[in-house]
């Protein structure tokens, strides 16, 4: 179990609290439930950047079997995985 961070509108965390998570039907990497290992960020990525969220939810999520892919194959990833971790590679500023 990692700690992750959801952040989501109002109505969207009431359906969460009544039957729990569901995947989107798009999303950078499509369909999905999108989680952040900081809470910053997941507000920053809330709608794409477009809007503030209403709820920040801290999770205890299980990624099960995890893939890690860089953001120009996040849309090819095989079968068999439970979950899918952006791997971003911080490049050197001179």
């Amino acid at each position: 179990m990692v700690i992750l961070y959801h952040a989501t509108s109002n109505d969207a965390a009431e359906g969460i609290q009544q039957k729990g998570f569901r995947c989107g039907d798009h999303g950078f990497a499509g369909g999905a439930i999108y989680f952040s290992k900081h809470p910053e960020a997941a507000c920053r990525k809330y709608r794409n950047g477009r809007g503030n969220p209403d709820i920040l939810i801290k999770c205890n999520v299980n990624l099960g079997k995890c893939y890690n892919a860089d953001k120009n194959e996040v849309d090819r990833v095989p079968r068999g995985f439970d979950s899918v971790t952006l791997v971003c590679l911080a490049k050197n500023v001179s």
